[in-house]
């Protein structure tokens, strides 16, 4: 992707936009982690981290080159690259207002925890689904080259609305919230076919099997805070599962409306820049 970019001009109007809704935000106001995410993206995206990676099939995720040779780096590196500015803008607008919420609700720890499960679990759950649809169907992407963070802003999607009583609206269609990512899987693909269907749906299984406490991110929690404090100063960790660190959003949830309007922008904006396998 490096290659790619650096043979095509940038359109900074996103970039601007996207530091407009940092600004908007106030930069104080970012927590650590997500500031962290979305700094390292736009750092690969652009270049200022002067990597020298040939092009994005380097780094994106292909079910083949997982399943048969192993480069198990490409769990990793592919959500972090992007196919063009707009997926960056659209990817990274989604996170800052997801990060910003959870991460202050979980604590900055807890959160990175749960980014860097989510990275891992929803692009291996995109290659274990890549595997059974190529053996048992017709239907093949073990050849796909997949790249983004949209696997994991879908699992996140989950958390943040796995509890919440409200009401959202996506193009004008009106669901529980708690069932708002289903509807947006739906939307996106319709409106962006060249999306990635089974990342997004592999990111809501990694988000669903979370908050159904089969995800251990207190044990990794537990671990990391004895790295840094073996006295064991910190409070002990009880063991209850997952769910119990789902956070329930607040009644007035003002940034759901502002959530859907960022999604109608990015997804018309979005298909002007048609790019395949984008996730």
């Amino acid at each position: 992707i490096i290659h790619h970019l650096m043979n095509r001009r940038h359109n900074h109007f996103t970039l601007l936009l996207l530091l407009s809704q940092v600004s908007r935000m106030g930069f104080h106001n970012i927590p650590p982690i997500t500031l962290g995410i979305l700094s390292l993206c736009v750092g690969l995206h652009y270049n200022f981290l002067n990597l020298n990676i040939p092009d994005l099939t380097s780094v994106c995720l292909i079910p083949a080159a997982v399943y048969h040779y192993k480069e198990l780096f490409r769990l990793i590196t592919s959500a972090f690259f992007h196919v063009s500015d707009m997926h960056l803008y659209y990817n990274m607008s989604s996170l800052l207002w997801k990060g910003q919420i959870l991460e202050n609700s979980m604590g900055s720890l807890r959160f990175g925890v749960i980014v860097a499960l989510f990275t891992v679990m929803s692009n291996g759950l995109f290659v274990l689904l890549s595997v059974l649809l190529s053996k048992y169907t017709t239907y093949n992407t073990m050849h796909n080259c997949a790249a983004g963070f949209s696997a994991v802003l879908f699992a996140l999607k989950v958390i943040l609305t796995y509890n919440s009583p409200n009401i959202s609206s996506v193009m004008g269609i009106v669901v529980p919230s708690k069932y708002v990512y289903w509807l947006e899987l739906i939307v996106i693909q319709l409106i962006n076919p060249e999306t990635s269907f089974l990342g997004h749906f592999s990111g809501i299984l990694a988000g669903l099997l979370y908050v159904g406490g089969y995800v251990p991110v207190e044990p990794v929690v537990h671990f990391i805070r004895n790295i840094f404090t073996p006295d064991n100063r910190h409070p002990p960790t009880d063991r209850r599962d997952a769910r119990s660190s789902v956070p329930r959003p607040p009644i007035e949830h003002n940034n759901e409306t502002v959530y859907d309007e960022d999604l109608r922008r990015a997804l018309m904006l979005s298909a002007i820049e048609r790019r395949t396998n984008r996730r």
